[in-house]
């Protein structure tokens, strides 16, 4: 609960215009890797296999927000394995675009219904599924 608070916090303050960003050089391959140790005991109750594919094996260096950053991918692969399928997989991959970084996180879970995409970046959008209703907070 205290992370959601947290999370609604930063979208309160990025909408303010009043969210600081930390600038500094650190190893987005690094964490990654951290965020999804972190989340290890989660994937392994959701029974849901997660991997780094780090196709150019090499240190990813960047400049940002690490602890924002970080954020943000430990709710994406959250959501990922609440969302997911037992026995899934959810996989996380960068893709290089010249002076920026690319993070994906895909998944073979129930993903969302096309009449919900269109509102994918309203601050609270609830969808319901088929099994049960699911709450996603987006930052837009």
């Amino acid at each position: 609960m205290a992370a959601l608070i947290d999370d609604l916090d930063v979208i309160t303050q990025i909408e303010s215009g009043y969210l600081e960003l930390e600038q500094a050089t650190f190893n987005l391959s690094d964490l990654v890797m951290e965020v999804l140790d972190q989340l290890e005991q989660k994937s392994k109750r959701f029974g849901i296999q997660v991997e780094f594919v780090d196709e150019s094996r090499r240190n990813v260096e960047v400049i940002g927000d690490a602890p924002k950053i970080e954020q943000v991918v430990t709710n994406l692969v959250s959501n990922s394995l609440r969302y997911g399928k037992e026995g899934g997989k959810t996989q996380v991959r960068f893709f290089d675009m010249e002076e920026q970084v690319l993070i994906e996180v895909a998944d073979d879970g129930i993903g969302m219904s096309e009449e919900h995409l269109p509102r994918i970046f309203e601050r609270l959008l609830t969808a319901w599924t088929k099994a049960a209703p699911a709450t996603l907070v987006a930052v837009a």
